[in-house]
């Protein structure tokens, strides 16, 4: 039985935000651990993985957008909420990173 064209396409999203959500995620821990804990091995490892959660991010948006273009099921709605989201997790992922260079002495 298959879905709605509507479902699939949120469904779709929801699994194409799990990343960026979670590459913001992990850069407002490092956040918490420079400034709250005071903890420069939290900070750099929350920094490390925010980076490596949003690579992987760029690179499933990236394969699901060529797969969406070669069966012609491009959702623009999709496309343009993941690239905010992605480019708010960059954002983020560069103010901790300028706020965790601030706290080394």
């Amino acid at each position: 039985m298959s879905q709605p064209q509507s479902t699939s396409d949120d469904n779709r999203l929801m699994v194409l935000l799990i990343a960026p959500v979670a590459s913001i995620a992990f850069a407002l821990l490092s956040l918490f651990f420079a400034f709250v804990l005071d903890n420069a091995v939290g900070m750099w490892s929350s920094l490390v993985i925010c980076f490596l959660v949003g690579t992987l991010s760029f690179v499933i948006g990236f394969i699901m957008l060529i797969f969406q273009i070669s069966r012609n099921q491009l959702n623009i709605r999709n496309t343009l909420l993941f690239g905010a989201v992605s480019t708010l997790a960059f954002i983020a992922f560069l103010g901790s990173c300028v706020a965790g260079a601030s706290t080394l002495d």
